[in-house]
């Protein structure tokens, strides 16, 4: 539990942006699935991404996918992002969560991609994290339904 001090007030509203990571199997076609959140504050010092766990929804959009390969570039991207939180939350080399997100993704015509910048203000950062992944990433995931 963090303690509201001189620093963090209690109930402080901070700005975030996010971005959206997708995963596009057939570039020319053009479909993707939603595969994670990236939430990045500098106000804040906060910088957290959630990615699915699970590639049953995935495969179920895309039955030819290489299972192996997808989760272990989720896992490159993790590392990627937890390598850049300290340097993220310490400066201001980042102006929002897209630039985050293209250091270690860049923004190519590969199957991986980030979707537009958005942002909002708020005060629990990892709340906010939470339900933007439920929002943006695992919605309409057949759990998540009914």
């Amino acid at each position: 539990m963090t303690m509201p001090n001189a620093t963090h007030p209690a109930r402080a509203k901070h700005p975030y942006t996010y971005t959206v990571l997708c995963y596009r199997h057939d570039v020319a076609i053009g479909e993707h699935v939603n595969v994670g959140v990236l939430v990045y504050s500098r106000e804040a010092r906060y910088l957290d991404i959630r990615l699915r766990e699970d590639d049953a929804r995935v495969v179920a959009f895309f039955p030819d996918l290489d299972r192996a390969a997808f989760r272990d570039t989720l896992a490159v991207v993790a590392r990627g992002i937890a390598a850049l939180a300290a340097d993220a939350v310490a400066d201001t080399t980042y102006a929002d969560a897209g630039a985050v997100g293209r250091a270690v993704v860049p923004a190519d015509d590969s199957a991986w991609q980030w979707l537009p910048t958005g942002s909002g203000i708020a005060s629990d950062m990892q709340a906010t994290t939470d339900h933007l992944y439920r929002r943006l990433v695992v919605r309409y995931d057949s759990a998540n339904c009914g």
